[in-house]
C-alpha cells in the first residue's frame, strides 16, 4: 500500500503572492487564449517582471489536447531552455504542461541521460480535473478518436496554487460540468479495488463537499465560500484517486468524450448515475461503500443496501437536474443513429482504458453497451 503526495498546495485568495521564483531564469507560461484575453495571467506576467524574470507564453492549447499542440509546445520549451513551467488554466491546460514536460524528460533521456525536471506551478483555473495533484494527463489522438491516459509521477506538479479569484467568472455551465468530474473522481476512488483507509476519508470527504456546495456555486457564482469549497475538493478527490484509481465511468467518459467530442465533466456526469447502479449490482463492496454515503449525507430510514444505492443514483440525477445536466446525450446534439452505430466502438475502447484496472467490477463488453444504450 502506497499513498503519495508530493505536490506542496498553497490555498487561500492571492496564493500567487506567496509563490517564491528565485531561482526561476527562464519561464514558460501555458494558459489558452480565453485565460490570457480576459486577465487571468496579468498577476502571473507582473511577477515576472518584477523579478526580471524571462519568460514565453504559450496560449494555443485547445479543449481536449492533441498530441500535435504537445507537440508544438515541446518544440517550444526545449528552444526556449525553460527551467520552470506554469499551467494557468483548467485540465486541458494543465494535462498539456503534463505531457510535455513527460516527453521533454524523455527526449533528454535520450540525448544526454539528464532529467532535470523543470520546476512546475499549476494554477487551476475550474474546480474539476484535480489535475493540480495527480499523475495523470489525458490527450487526444485525433486519427483514432481515442484519449490517451499518460501515467507517470515525473508529471506530478511542484507546486499547486488554489486561488478561488480565478473560478468566480467561471459560467453555470462549465461549473457544473467540471463539479460533477470532481464527483466522479470522488466515487471511483472511493469503490477502486485499490482505495484504503488514507485514500477513503479524501474520498468521502469530497463526495459530500460536492453534494453541499455545487448547486451554490452553479447558481450563484459570486458565492466566494462555494468555490472555495469546490476548489479545495477538487483538489481533495485529486489526492484520492491518484493513489486508488478511477474506474469505469472515466473508461467509457474516455471512448465517448475521445468519439463525439463531448465535454469530460459531461460524459462523467450523465454516465455516473448508470454506472453506480452496475457496480453495486456487481460488487458487494462497493455497494456497501455507496450505502454509507446515503448515511452521511443524514438521509434516514434507509435500511437495505441495494435500496440505499437506488437511492443514491436518484440523487445524483436529480443534482444533475438541479444544475442543468441532461440525462441523455442526445440532448446535446448528438445523433442517436450515429451513437448506436458508434456503441461497439466505444465500448472496446473503454475496456481497454487503464481506468477500467481499478474499478470493483469486471464488466463484459455487453455490459458497457447496455449502459451506453441507456444514454439514449
Amino acid at each position: 500500500m502506497e499513498f503519495v503526495l508530493n505536490t506542496k498546495i498553497i490555498s487561500g485568495n492571492n496564493s500567487l503572492l506567496n509563490l517564491d521564483l528565485s531561482k526561476s531564469k527562464r519561464v514558460s507560461i501555458f494558459t489558452d487564449n480565453n485565460m490570457l484575453k480576459i486577465g487571468s495571467c496579468d498577476s502571473t506576467i507582473e511577477l515576472m517582471k518584477k523579478n526580471n524574470i524571462e519568460y514565453e507564453i504559450f496560449s494555443d492549447i485547445e479543449p481536449d489536447p492533441s498530441f500535435e499542440i504537445v507537440i508544438k509546445c515541446l518544440n517550444k520549451i526545449l528552444t526556449f531552455n525553460s527551467d520552470t513551467i506554469i499551467a494557468i488554466g483548467g485540465g486541458s491546460v494543465i494535462d498539456t504542461a503534463k505531457a510535455v514536460i513527460y516527453f521533454a524528460l524523455e527526449v533528454n533521456k535520450q540525448i544526454s541521460n539528464v532529467t532535470n525536471k523543470p520546476l512546475f506551478i499549476v494554477i487551476p483555473t475550474t474546480s474539476g480535473t484535480g489535475s493540480e495533484v495527480t499523475s495523470y494527463s489525458i490527450i487526444t489522438d485525433k486519427e483514432t478518436h481515442r484519449k490517451v491516459p499518460i501515467v507517470s509521477n515525473e508529471m506530478l506538479p511542484d507546486i499547486a496554487l488554489l486561488d478561488s479569484q480565478f473560478t468566480l467568472t467561471v459560467p453555470p455551465r462549465i461549473t457544473a460540468e467540471t463539479g460533477m468530474d470532481v464527483m466522479a473522481h470522488a466515487f471511483e476512488s472511493y469503490v477502486s479495488i485499490n482505495s484504503s483507509p488514507f485514500t477513503m476519508p479524501y474520498s468521502e470527504y469530497a463526495i459530500i463537499g460536492v453534494f453541499n456546495n455545487i448547486s451554490k456555486a452553479v447558481h450563484n457564482g459570486s458565492d466566494v465560500n462555494a468555490r472555495i469549497a469546490m476548489h479545495e475538493v477538487s483538489c481533495i478527490a485529486g489526492i484520492a484517486f491518484n493513489n486508488a484509481g478511477l474506474g469505469l465511468i472515466h473508461a467509457m467518459a474516455h471512448a465517448l468524450g475521445g468519439r463525439f467530442r463531448q465535454p469530460h465533466g459531461r460524459a462523467n456526469a450523465i454516465l455516473m448515475p448508470h454506472v453506480i447502479e452496475y457496480n453495486a449490482k456487481n460488487s458487494a463492496e462497493a455497494a456497501k461503500k455507496y450505502a454509507k454515503i446515503i448515511t452521511l449525507l443524514d438521509i434516514k430510514n434507509v435500511h437495505d443496501t441495494l435500496k440505499a444505492c437506488d437511492v443514491l443514483k436518484s440523487l445524483i440525477l436529480e443534482l444533475n437536474n438541479n444544475i442543468g445536466i441532461n440525462h441523455k446525450i442526445t440532448d446535446y446534439g448528438v445523433d442517436k443513429t450515429e451513437f448506436e452505430n458508434a456503441i461497439e466502438e466505444m465500448a472496446s475502447n473503454a475496456l481497454k482504458d487503464v481506468c477500467l484496472l481499478t474499478n470493483p467490477a469486471k464488466p463484459s463488453i455487453e455490459d458497457v453497451k447496455n449502459i451506453y444504450r441507456s444514454l439514449i
